[in-house]
């Protein structure tokens, strides 16, 4: 009864539109922290846009409109209403799929906004491709995961190929620092300098430096081959796996 009499008032009184929204919203926010789920369902019902035809002259946004449906789903579901709740939380998510709360400050939406999210996350992941997947890790490796929903393993794709990127560039600037090295030595270092291997056998100066640019160049083709079986298991990982499962999802 107290339902009908709050619409009723509220109805009397007329609500202009969208730009008298967060007053009533407030109202209702009281009447909630108050465990008055009925009089905060009677005020946000009587928002034009929600129960009611929204005026063509006050139009009201999809996103507020989203944000009240999101609230009214938690007023329903504190007052033990689920069907309803459902109802409220489906609009809201129709209206808007990235929402993460209303006008509400520590409105509780239950399972029930969780689940929708999960639900469309789910319905996203079946519908891709593993050709998409493929294309997307030989461009940049990690995101063919990200978008069959493995995330975490994307990141480690990421972070390995850009980890041995940025050693390999330093490897690199060594072998060109080494090659230089190299290449500035002269007769008088190589007749003059002379070094002891630990078979008692002598090397030159020149040599030492030769030595010198092998080792990095070892290095660097190391560091080639590893980034390339990064960049190729990524590019297999991508394509073998099926989606990332979703995990436990509350049906209504």
């Amino acid at each position: 009864m107290r339902f009908f009499v709050f619409v009723a008032l509220i109805g009397a009184f007329g609500i202009a539109g969208a730009q008298d929204v967060p007053l009533y919203v407030r109202e209702a926010e009281v009447r909630y922290k108050q465990g008055d789920y009925g009089g905060a369902i009677g005020y946000l019902l009587a928002v034009p846009g929600v129960a009611q035809l929204s005026p063509k002259l006050t139009p009201m946004n999809r996103d507020s409109r989203a944000r009240l449906f999101y609230d009214l789903g938690c007023c329903y579901l504190a007052a033990g209403d689920s069907l309803r709740a459902d109802w409220a939380f489906r609009e809201a998510f129709a209206l808007n799929n990235r929402l993460d709360r209303g006008y509400f400050e520590n409105a509780d939406p239950g399972a029930f906004w969780w689940a929708l999210l999960h639900g469309e996350e789910a319905a996203r992941r079946l519908k891709t491709k593993r050709l998409s997947a493929a294309m997307r890790s030989l461009v940049f490796p990690g995101w063919g995961q990200y978008y069959r929903g493995y995330k975490k393993k994307g990141y480690a794709f990421l972070g390995a190929m850009v980890g041995t990127s940025v050693v390999l560039g330093m490897q690199y600037r060594n072998l060109q620092s080494s090659r230089d090295h190299y290449n500035q030595t002269n007769i008088f270092q190589h007749i003059n300098q002379r070094y002891t291997n630990e078979d008692g056998t002598r090397y030159t100066e020149w040599e030492a430096r030769h030595r010198e640019v092998k080792s990095s160049e070892k290095r660097v083709n190391m560091l080639i081959g590893v980034l390339g079986a990064i960049w190729v298991l990524n590019l297999f990982d991508s394509v073998v796996f099926e989606p990332a499962p979703m995990g436990l999802t509350i049906a209504f």
